[in-house]
C-alpha cells in the first residue's frame, strides 16, 4: 500500500534534510509507535524497515528505547532447554 502525504517545507527541514531522509524517518517513527502501541510484532517492524536478520530488528529497538517483552516464564523455559542440549 501507498500512502502519500502532505508536509509544510517549514515542517519537513527539520525532519530530514531530502526526501529520502524525510522518508526513512517517518518509516521509522511508524514502525516504533506501532511496536510500543503493540500494533506491529518485531518481525513487522523488520519488514517495514527491510531489516534482515533478528540482530538488525533488536538493534532497532533498543536504540530507540524498545526492549522484547521477555518474561522469566520463557527465560526459564529456554534456559532448561539449553541445558538439556548441553547434557546430551
Amino acid at each position: 500500500m501507498n500512502i502519500t502525504i502532505s508536509l509544510p517545507d517549514s515542517i519537513a527541514q527539520y525532519i530530514g534534510s531530502n526526501e529520502e531522509e524525510l522518508r526513512g524517518r517517518l518509516l521509522e517513527s511508524f514502525a516504533i509507535e506501532g511496536y510500543r502501541s503493540e500494533k506491529l510484532t518485531a518481525y513487522e517492524v523488520g519488514r517495514l524497515l527491510g531489516l534482515e536478520t533478528r540482530m538488525e530488528i533488536d538493534e532497532f529497538l533498543k536504540k530507540n528505547g524498545l526492549f522484547l517483552d521477555y518474561t522469566e516464564e520463557e527465560l526459564e523455559t529456554q534456559r532448561r532447554g539449553l541445558e538439556a542440549l548441553l547434557n546430551n
